[in-house]
């Protein structure tokens, strides 16, 4: 199944299943661009090509492109590394589907 095969199956299963908002299977689906973009530059085609690793280099190279914005501590980075935790538990739960 192609990654693009998988947003869409994991976006109707938040959406339908788990009931989320559409605003927020639309967020989902923007980070999982985002992520399948990232992943595809470096080689990786198929989820089963996915390690931890992956995912922690990812969240990682998201702070550095974010920290150009705003200092370490400032209330964006704080807000970052919240989402950042968020987006490691619904790239968990992408990878499980």
């Amino acid at each position: 199944m192609s990654f693009g095969q998988q947003i869409e199956q994991f976006s109707v299963h938040i959406g339908v299943e788990r009931g989320l908002s559409p605003a927020t299977v639309s967020a989902y689906q923007s980070d999982l661009n985002k992520y399948i973009t990232w992943l595809t530059s470096r080689g990786i085609e198929k989820a089963e090509e996915i390690h931890r690793e992956d995912i922690e280099q990812f969240i990682t190279s998201q702070w550095h492109e974010r920290s150009k914005y705003c200092a370490i501590f400032s209330p964006l980075s704080m807000n970052f590394i919240s989402s950042s935790a968020q987006k490691v538990l619904f790239l968990q739960m992408f990878l499980k589907e």
